[in-house]
């Protein structure tokens, strides 16, 4: 399989370095945002009065956002075979690859340690201080700027919109800097050919 920048491109129809370097930065950000999700099937989800079930399809989609970002990222994502890890050790080396602030991923981490309370504690009821945990991996003035009480499954889905949000710039970043190079093959070759 060829390395997500390489797929993307190529199943967008610029896989030619003249026709990458000719697509607009609006065209490469439109590529780079399409959604991995239905954002408003989530949002269904999290209506559910259960924070059982808001905490565990929040947990199925942030590991399926992971697990893209981690494509994204990785030469060879097969080689790794990472389906098969947890989310935490996926967030992990999303971390050590620098494609992911160390913020959402302190965040989101928090989230998989109350998703494993949940699986594996008996009659584990999520409470208020489950949250305060999870609001406290963001800075202080974070919560303090949306300027209203910020329930549990609100949480989850700022948190997975955030982190959806980072995968699509990091995407775009990709993208583009495919985009730079393209522009320098072909100014190097023009080169080339002058100098020959």
């Amino acid at each position: 399989m060829e390395n997500w920048v390489a797929e993307t491109l190529r199943s967008n129809g610029l896989s030619d370095k003249a026709k990458l370097v000719a697509a607009s930065d609006e065209s490469i950000k439109e590529i780079a945002h399409q959604p991995i999700y239905d954002e408003q099937a989530f949002k269904r989800s999290l209506r559910h009065k259960s924070k059982l079930t808001q905490l565990l399809n929040t947990h199925l989609l942030l590991s399926q956002i992971v697990s893209v970002f981690l494509m994204q990222n990785l030469e060879n994502a097969t080689a790794l075979k990472f389906e098969r890890w947890g989310l935490e050790k996926k967030v992990d080396l999303l971390l050590a690859l620098g494609a992911c602030p160390p913020m959402i991923t302190e965040v989101i981490k928090q989230i998989n340690s109350l998703r494993n309370k949940v699986a594996h504690e008996f009659g584990y009821k999520i409470d208020p201080v489950d949250l305060r945990r999870i609001h406290e991996k963001f800075p202080r003035e974070f919560w303090k700027e949306l300027d209203e009480e910020v329930s549990f499954s609100k949480t989850m889905f700022v948190v997975t919109y955030m982190f959806e949000e980072d995968r699509r710039e990091n995407a775009e970043r990709l993208l583009n800097k495919q985009k730079a190079f393209a522009r320098l093959r072909i100014a190097l070759d023009g080169f080339q050919q002058q100098t020959s």
